[in-house]
């Protein structure tokens, strides 16, 4: 029963450093010269043009690391899929949670990838934007990296206490 609680806070950790680590890197990334552009091969920003087919499998490798490291991502599907369920359909209850999760993981993935999309070409057009982007995504992942480390050193003095 303690594997999975420990598990969460691994999870949590970790995270939490990633987040530290892409969060810096942006930061440092946005005093190159030239404007920044996205790149999907690093965990920073790039000044160097990258191309669209090469992208997207850097950014979906990039993506999944973040979400599978993020323990809140799991405690959502346990909290929020259920209601949709039904113990008298044909399917078992895994199999219809399954089904569900990934019928969100795709949803989410298809906005996300025209949103990412529109973005992009948005912000290849003005450079000066995209180092105000730069800007706010590393510090917004500098704070959520602490927020979950902060959180996470909360909990365990107050569980060792």
């Amino acid at each position: 029963m303690d594997a999975v609680p420990a598990a969460l806070v691994a999870l949590t950790v970790v995270g939490g450093a990633y987040l530290l680590h892409l969060g810096v890197a942006t930061l440092r990334s946005t005093r190159t010269v030239g404007a920044p552009n996205l790149s999907p091969t690093s965990d920073a920003v790039s000044p160097t043009p990258v191309s669209p087919t090469t992208a997207g499998h850097g950014f979906l490798r990039r993506g999944i690391a973040v979400s599978a490291l993020n323990p809140k991502s799991l405690l959502f599907f346990l909290a929020f899929l259920p209601q949709f369920t039904r113990q008298s359909a044909p399917w078992p209850m895994p199999v219809q949670l399954l089904v569900l999760g990934v019928v969100w993981v795709v949803l989410a993935g298809l906005v996300y990838a025209a949103m990412g999309f529109t973005v992009q070409r948005t912000l290849a057009q003005r450079p000066h934007l995209q180092r105000g982007v730069a800007l706010v995504a590393g510090v917004a992942m500098i704070l959520a990296g602490v927020g979950l480390l902060g959180e996470q050193l909360v909990h365990t003095l107050t569980a060792v206490a």
